[in-house]
């Protein structure tokens, strides 16, 4: 099975290629060029080489290959990045989409398009703790950057013969320098002694999951021939406050480098509220039952804790 991931510098997709480990598509990195060290990152970090889907020509090469499955996870995540560098994040998120989306139509139209998307398209006003955010909630995106996944989001699905978008909930992982994440920007930034600025109110839930969690999850989905033409959320079973959340980040934090991490929360800020998800679709779609998707689950607490452990093992 031939698959293509793009942003393998990612959470997520790092957890992917370890779910298709019989994958036989592999990227020569000599033809390669960076395409998320390009984005302005809250702190300085040299990512492995990617291809950079801005750049049609080679993305062109590499399609020749006919890949069975495209995973597409490659994105300008950063909201306030998006919001300072409006021209980059649409570069990247729509127009790289449309480029993979377009060069896949040509030579290999048969190929399934999975497309990572984002809850920050939906509608605030239409989801509650009462009224978990389901594939069905309304869209309507408050943020740049949630306006331009939504664009690639109909991209996928006008052009895409066969696709998947998926919908992951405040995932973490053990990529300590994948900014997407709240929690790595705060830890790292605390061991050199400067304060993070975190817009959440601490008082609203989330679901954060550990990344690998999802390891049979998504690939169970992927290869589920029903799964195709639908959005799918990928959401964990355990909301948190968000205050109830950075306690176990700060007692991890504090256990691995002995002393406190520097941060402040902006209420204010905060516009996704209520952060809670159905996931019985994505349960249905995996063939797996909610005693089976916890049987081997990572807790918050074990999965901050290795995160920090390899945070550690980098500085």
């Amino acid at each position: 099975m031939k698959i293509m991931i793009t942003g393998l510098s990612g959470n997520l997709s790092s957890a992917l290629v370890k779910a298709f480990p019989e994958n036989e598509f592999k990227f020569d990195s000599k033809d390669c060029t960076f395409s998320k060290t390009e984005v302005p990152f809250t702190y300085d970090v040299k990512y492995k080489k990617e291809l950079d889907i801005r750049n049609r020509k080679k993305i062109d090469k590499y399609m020749q290959y006919k890949p069975d499955i495209i995973i597409h996870t490659a994105a300008y995540v950063n909201t306030n990045r998006c919001e300072e560098d409006t021209i980059g994040a649409f570069q990247t998120n729509v127009e790289g989409t449309f480029n993979l989306v377009d060069s896949m139509c040509k030579y290999s139209p048969d190929t399934l398009f999975v497309n990572l998307c984002t809850t920050a398209t939906m509608d605030p006003t239409c989801y509650s703790i009462e009224n978990k955010i389901t594939e069905q909630t309304k869209q309507n995106p408050q943020t740049w950057y949630g306006q331009t996944k939504i664009l690639a989001e109909e991209i996928v699905k006008r052009r895409c013969k066969r696709w998947i978008n998926l919908f992951p909930v405040f995932l973490f992982g053990n990529i300590p320098l994948d900014s997407s994440s709240m929690v790595n920007i705060t830890a790292y930034n605390t061991v050199f002694n400067k304060q993070t600025t975190i817009k959440l109110d601490p008082k609203i839930h989330k679901m954060w999951e550990y990344v690998y969690n999802f390891i049979p999850v998504l690939r169970n989905i992927i290869l589920n021939k029903k799964s195709e033409n639908q959005d799918v959320l990928l959401v964990g079973n355990s909301p948190k406050t968000v205050q109830e959340f950075f306690d176990i980040c700060q007692d991890k934090f504090k256990a691995q480098f002995g002393k406190e991490m520097v941060y402040n929360f902006e209420p204010e800020s905060d516009y996704l509220k209520e952060h809670i998800g159905d996931n019985s679709k994505m349960l249905r779609l995996a063939n797996m039952t909610e005693a089976q998707y916890n049987e081997n689950r990572v807790t918050f607490e074990q999965g901050i804790e290795e995160s920090y452990k390899c945070l550690a093992k980098l500085l």
